[in-house]
């Protein structure tokens, strides 16, 4: 199971990048192959919202003036009502603000405030993996 013990162990390290994230999607597949993983297509849906969500992160961090804002999620995310669903999630925990959809694949939103904004994917992530690999993975 290195794949899912590589993305704890980033977030553990606070160093998770979204590239762990779609390399990890990859892991997953063979995983469930393999019947080490019980994930269905709304979990990769939903690692594939995360992912994008720390690629906007990274983009916020890195001081890209041409994304800081706005990013296109299309190639990143197959779900488009996921990613708006928890967009909206993170707005009401006050973590994004300025969320504007009216630019088409675009999203469009500010951090408020990267340190909670991060620690809020990374514990969405970790009930994820728990559902599909098991409390043990945990451990």
């Amino acid at each position: 199971m290195k794949g899912p013990e590589t993305l704890l162990n980033n977030m553990s390290n606070n160093k998770l990048k979204s590239s762990d994230i779609f390399i990890f999607l990859k892991q997953l597949e063979e995983d469930i192959k393999q019947g080490k993983a019980n994930a269905s297509k709304d979990d990769i849906q939903w690692f594939q919202v995360f992912g994008f969500m720390i690629k906007k992160l990274e983009t916020a961090i890195a001081g890209d003036p041409s994304n800081m804002r706005s990013s296109d999620w299309r190639k990143w995310v197959d779900d488009y009502s996921k990613l708006h669903s928890f967009v909206e999630e993170m707005e009401e925990n006050n973590l994004v603000s300025g969320v504007s959809w009216y630019i088409p694949d675009i999203a469009v939103f500010d951090i408020n405030n990267r340190t909670r904004y991060k620690e809020y994917i990374y514990s969405k992530i970790r009930m994820l993996l728990t559902d599909i690999y098991g409390s043990e993975i945990l451990n």
